[in-house]
């Protein structure tokens, strides 16, 4: 064989093998690359959620203050924003096999909303009429926290398992 072709034949196998073996770590990077930034995702989304579920607690702390005193003047002043639109933004986009736990959270932060504004309607009545509004109240808080428990156990699951694979 003569020597500039095996040269040139020995130069294009040495590129294809080097331009495989490139791609090759190149596609584990990215893989690994986007496991890792699912996996940060993930505990972005517990860290959500136990923070939306500290905010829950802290109004139905309050509200329940608040009808015992009876004053509320100072209610939203303790109370963070009761929503979950963090946590349903991290579950879209990055677990979205928890959309229906997530459903499930909303339709009983939705109802815990529903009681707090029940409370506000008796908040002027006498102690008698506004015991009654604490029940419902405490009941709905006792579901959504029972909802932020199945939550956060599932992205516990979620994350273990982006750690395996």
């Amino acid at each position: 064989m003569d020597p500039v072709l095996g040269a040139l034949l020995g130069t294009i196998v040495g590129g294809l093998i080097s331009f495989l073996t490139a791609s090759r770590l190149s596609r584990r990077q990215a893989e690994k690359d986007r496991r890792s930034l699912v996996v940060a995702k993930v505990e972005e989304l517990y860290a959500a959620a136990m923070d939306t579920r500290e905010a829950f607690r802290l109004a139905w702390g309050a509200v329940v203050g608040a009808l015992a005193s009876g004053d509320f003047s100072d209610y939203l002043d303790r109370v963070p924003k009761l929503s979950t639109d963090r946590v349903s933004m991290l579950v879209n986009i990055y677990a979205p096999s928890l959309r229906d736990s997530l459903k499930e959270l909303e339709g009983a932060a939705t109802e815990f909303r529903d009681r707090v504004g029940d409370v506000l309607g008796v908040i002027d009545l006498p102690r008698p009429q506004r015991d009654v509004a604490e029940p419902p109240l405490t009941r709905a808080h006792e579901a959504l926290s029972a909802r932020f428990e199945s939550l956060l156990l599932e992205v516990s699951r979620v994350g273990h398992d982006h750690l395996r694979s």
